[in-house]
């Protein structure tokens, strides 16, 4: 895991910039949770570590060291610790899986282009994400319009829909770019994942996989 990520997971967890100058005693805390997982979890070196938040390695060695009798005397720690462990277990698990698919062009990239490797799969769980809301919100209908969507003409109607509602978004995109206007309602992003799910969804229907 690159550092970069564990950081954000710590600052998730504890609503601090670890990277940030101060000895108050949130910003230790949340530096001595780094320093455990840095080292314990993802085996880094002391000088590793410390050089990525600008400390003296010594001072990394002293907290891995006494952190466990720290978490002893006071549990809010304990369970602050515990809390971002459990997060960067999670973010691990979803590295993994991705790491065990056999194509060897996911392998290649990730190798060649580590970063955008990683954004590209962070912009993909946004993408889900954003997916399971709206689904939720307008429910199967919303696409098939109670239509067979195992028949020919189901699939083609529902994907007639798809297009004009893509269409609507790409004119919408469109015009934006050639009249050099500001996004007033929606931003660009949101008609980029739009489209997006709606290609999938497009993929979906195709594939006769749009139902419950």
């Amino acid at each position: 895991m690159k550092i970069e990520t564990l950081k954000k997971i710590v600052k998730d967890n504890t609503n601090v910039n670890i990277d940030v100058v101060s000895r108050k005693r949130e910003y230790t805390e949340a530096r001595g949770i780094f320093y455990k997982i840095a080292r314990l979890k993802e085996k880094l070196s002391y000088h590793k570590i410390s050089d990525s938040v600008n400390k003296n390695h010594a001072t990394v060695i002293y907290s891995v060291r006494n952190f466990e009798y720290w978490m002893k005397s006071d549990k809010e720690l304990e369970k602050l610790y515990n809390k971002t462990l459990q997060s960067y277990n999670m973010e691990k698990l979803k590295m993994e899986s991705v790491m065990q698919l056999k194509s060897e062009s996911v392998q290649q990239l990730k190798v060649e282009s580590p970063e955008l490797f990683e954004n590209y799969i962070k912009i993909a769980e946004e993408q889900f994400e954003l997916f399971c809301k709206k689904q939720l919100d307008y429910g199967i209908n919303n696409i098939s319009t109670g239509a067979n969507m195992e028949t020919k003409t189901g699939k083609g109607f529902a994907l007639n829909g798809l297009w004009f509602r893509m269409n609507d978004k790409i004119n919408r995109w469109k015009n934006l770019m050639v009249k050099k206007r500001s996004a007033r309602n929606e931003s660009l992003k949101d008609t980029f994942q739009d489209l997006a799910n709606y290609s999938i969804i497009c993929q979906l229907v195709e594939k006769g996989l749009w139902k419950e």
